[in-house]
């Protein structure tokens, strides 16, 4: 007949038996058994895969490929680093390729039939820092077949395709130094930011493509241009308002919303996402007596996915985030893995009880590196503090120690 059906790349995958997914005991059972060429994914989206050393599917991934496929909302519940924001990705840019390519698969009456795609995907993040990894890796995953139109409501730091990045700069990074160990301070001004590593340009990307943010950008999503739109839930938010006002929101709608971050956007954005939702997925009304006939002619609900993702979703309490996305979508499905709010078993916790004055405790904290991470033994740091002004403070002592040091925070405007 000619004709492209959605469900084309979930063949083989759909029986129930596949839902059951096997996962070795430990820390390997963040992977399933599942290689991607099981979940039928594009040819050029397993060469891009493949590019990024990646062949065999997480535990979230496999679970999520199917319902995010056939358009369930759905919850993704799965600890950090788990591959969240492949395992929704990856359906949708799926859908993509294979739609793509339904013209030259399909032909009706002799010819060619023209896909027709779906409107696009809006994924909200809650900083412009996560907009710009989302974007990276949407570039990324789009390295090999390019058929995917990005755009973004916010102007996101630089980012460059993950797959492609140089590694020279971090080759070139000098072994951490403890202090005495006559190693001269690391001085990162030159670099004109905090980014030690991002700063240079890949070198297997074209000047006129890499780093160019402002490219994808554009104040009102461009429907009927785009694939995937990037945004915050402010600029969403205000963006379906316009469109309501000038009566376009009954016919322009996304496919897809996806909240990534969701435990943070509902804690911290719950009135833009409150309207969010009440343009794409408002609540049912209940016609009263003499009400029926009118209730026939209003608009019908908008053919919109939701979907959830996040690595913390609690359930304490009627404003939990958990209990406010369930009594709203309450046909929501849940995805989850068995190392979902747990400590992984390969991590290792030890608590040390330090002084409340702040300069021993800085000093604290360099014994503790310094027993911990040898020079002969370099390694990537992580080190949190409660604001700004003590990530300074705390930067400043320890690359006077001579330890290279780099500062992320929400003052310094660090580039990603």
């Amino acid at each position: 007949s000619g004709e492209y059906s959605v469900m084309a790349p979930l063949r083989g995958f759909m029986h129930r038996s596949n839902w059951r997914l096997q996962t070795a005991i430990g820390y390997e059972g963040l992977f399933s058994r599942y290689r991607f060429e099981q979940l039928d994914i594009h040819p050029k989206l397993l060469s891009a895969l493949k590019i990024m050393g990646i062949d065999t599917a997480t535990e979230v991934q496999a679970r999520a490929f199917v319902p995010l496929s056939m358009g369930r909302d759905l919850i993704i519940n799965a600890e950090t680093g788990s591959g969240k924001t492949l395992s929704y990705l990856l359906p949708i840019f799926n859908r993509i390729y294979f739609l793509t390519d339904a013209p030259a698969e399909g032909k009706v009456g002799g010819r060619a039939q023209k896909a027709v795609l779906p409107p696009p995907t809006v994924i909200v993040c809650p900083t412009y820092d996560l907009c710009a990894q989302v974007l990276s890796m949407c570039k990324t995953l789009d390295s090999v077949g390019r058929r995917v139109q990005l755009q973004s409501l916010v102007k996101v730091p630089q980012f460059y395709p993950i797959a492609f990045t140089n590694t020279s700069r971090r080759r070139s990074v000098p072994q951490t130094p403890t202090p005495g160990s006559g190693a001269q301070p690391f001085d990162d001004t030159h670099l004109g930011g905090d980014s030690v590593i991002h700063q240079e340009r890949p070198e297997h990307l074209p000047q006129a493509t890499a780093g160019l943010h402002e490219h994808y950008w554009s104040p009102r999503i461009r429907w009927g241009a785009v694939d995937i739109v990037v945004t915050t839930p402010h600029h969403f938010a205000a963006d379906l308002d316009r469109c309501a006002e000038t009566g376009g929101s009954a016919q322009l709608h996304p496919a897809a919303v996806i909240f990534d971050e969701a435990d943070m956007i509902f804690h911290e954005m719950r009135s833009q996402v409150y309207d969010i939702v009440h343009h794409l997925r408002p609540r049912l009304e209940i016609p009263q007596q003499g009400e029926a006939a009118a209730m026939k002619k209003r608009k019908k609900l908008l053919p919109c996915q939701f979907v959830f993702a996040s690595a913390s979703m609690p359930t304490g309490g009627p404003n939990s985030v958990a209990a406010m996305i369930s009594q709203r979508f309450c046909t929501a499905e849940m995805v989850t893995t068995s190392f979902a709010h747990s400590i992984p078993p390969s991590l290792k916790v030890e608590w040390f009880k330090a002084s409340p004055v702040w300069d021993q405790r800085c000093a604290e904290l360099a014994e503790i590196l310094k027993a911990y991470f040898p020079a002969s033994q370099p390694a990537r740091i992580l080190v949190f503090v409660n604001s700004s002004l003590n990530c300074n403070a705390l930067y400043h002592y320890l690359r006077d120690l001579g330890w290279p040091v780099v500062r992320f925070s929400a003052s310094r405007g660090a580039k990603l």
